[in-house]
């Protein structure tokens, strides 16, 4: 997606166009295709290396630490973010990653802490660490920001993590993998996903035993 992303200003620079037509226009029908072309789309070299950054670290750590569910959750937010965007946001034209990037990062934040699994809640301090101060991107500070998109990614990324991570039997083995030799833990797992057991050099066996009382060997058996 980073590579597109600047394969597009490239040809917007070398060309002398702008593609920012093609942003999400909110409740107009001609503003629906921006839902998948507004991500791809930056007002400047600036604009599009401040969503860079942020894309790689935050993406990378959602399909490293997450990697049963993070497709989904990226497209779910790619989606769901756009599309919102497009319902609820003020007039004008919407271009730019940046609601997905405040997506991912709510989702790495309140997953951490959810999970209290010691990685990914170490994740989430360093994501505060690194990305904190874009809590004031939420706020209507600058009117050519669309902190539209900023609140309801940010919102919609919580939602996420409340909605596809654990909540009960948080730390039990039906979730996570067995503690390493170090006494680390394993990275969060999809209950649903089958697969990642049957491929995992770890595995979870489970034995059951049925119990019965010997017979007396003078007893004699009738019939």
């Amino acid at each position: 997606m980073i590579i597109l992303i600047w394969l597009i200003k490239l040809a917007e620079i070398s060309m002398g166009i702008s593609f920012a037509y093609l942003g999400i226009a909110p409740l107009q029908w001609s503003g629906l295709p921006g839902i998948l072309f507004a991500p791809l789309l930056h007002g400047d070299a600036g604009h599009a290396f401040s969503n860079s950054v942020p894309l790689l670290l935050l993406g990378g750590s959602l399909f490293y630490f997450y990697t049963p569910i993070a497709l989904r959750i990226f497209i779910m937010s790619y989606i769901f973010v756009g599309l919102n965007v497009w319902l609820f946001s003020r007039q004008g034209v919407h271009i730019g990653a940046s609601g997905l990037v405040y997506a991912l990062f709510g989702f790495l934040l309140i997953g951490g802490f959810i999970s209290r699994n010691k990685r990914l809640l170490a994740l989430a301090f360093l994501n505060v660490f690194w990305y904190g101060s874009m809590i004031w991107g939420i706020f209507p500070t600058e009117p050519n920001i669309s902190w539209e998109s900023h609140l309801i990614g940010l919102l919609f990324g919580i939602l996420l993590a409340y909605l596809y991570l654990p909540l009960k039997n948080i730390k039990s083995e039906s979730h996570f993998g067995n503690e390493n030799e170090n006494g680390d833990e394993g990275i969060w797992q999809d209950p649903q996903n089958t697969d990642f057991y049957h491929n995992n050099s770890t595995y979870n066996i489970r034995f059951k035993y049925h119990f019965t009382e010997k017979k007396d060997t003078h007893e004699k058996d009738s019939l």
